[in-house]
């Protein structure tokens, strides 16, 4: 059993070992041999592999942070050279324009009150809009409103026509102007025009011997003077 154990680990080192980008294992035969590991025994392949993962995982670990460190000088660097030459914003063109130096106090107060503005003006375009919408709804509802007032209208038009032009055929009146006056007020929902009295008939009578004389008609009565 031990037998066939050492053969999977001398066969796993030796396929390690002959792989591409082959890691020379002499150092983990060393140190397991100065640990007191016979070579040549499945305990002393054992040792050998843990050394080696564990230098893997070291030498991944080491490349990992490599990177980060190289991320993060390659992040300083933009940053100094940010604060050095500005982010090239249309704040920072303005806040350059004014003289302030990058990376000063003035030149981030600067900054700092534009960005409040833009913020400020941001929020009060959302107010806005919301107000227009508002606006909107009502407008149309207004606009709702007075068509159907219209319409309203408009019918009620149509039926003062139509109660004139009843009004108009039945009239009673032996007078076309009575009869018109009643319909027009009878499609108003008005009492009808009480009928005129007769005005009083004046003439003049002349005489042979071409004296005028004043006469009036009041009902059957004809007074001259």
């Amino acid at each position: 059993m031990r037998a066939s154990t050492l053969q999977v680990i001398i066969f796993a080192l030796m396929a390690y070992a002959g792989g591409v980008g082959a890691i020379d294992l002499t150092a983990h035969e060393k140190t397991c041999a100065e640990l007191g590991f016979k070579k040549r025994t499945p305990a002393f392949g054992e040792c050998v592999l843990e050394l080696d993962q564990r230098t893997s995982v070291e030498r991944t670990q080491a490349v990992k942070l490599n990177q980060q460190q190289v991320q993060q000088q390659a992040q300083q660097q933009a940053q100094q050279q940010a604060q050095q030459q500005g982010d090239g914003t249309n704040a920072h063109q303005m806040c350059d324009k004014f003289g302030f130096v990058v990376g000063s106090a003035p030149y981030s107060d600067c900054r700092l009150k534009i960005n409040i503005a833009k913020q400020e003006q941001t929020q009060r375009q959302a107010t806005y809009d919301a107000e227009q919408r508002r606006y909107l709804i009502e407008q149309q509802r207004y606009d709702a409103q007075v068509a159907a007032l219209e319409r309203q209208k408009e019918k009620q038009r149509a039926d003062g026509l139509i109660r004139f032009g009843l009004a108009l055929m039945g009239g009673t009146s032996p007078h076309a102007s009575e009869n018109f006056a009643n319909a027009g007020r009878q499609s108003l929902g008005l009492a009808p025009i009480p009928p005129t009295r007769p005005q009083i008939q004046n003439f003049t009578i002349t005489n042979p011997g071409r004296q005028t004389t004043n006469c009036t008609v009041i009902g059957n009565n004809i007074n001259c003077f």
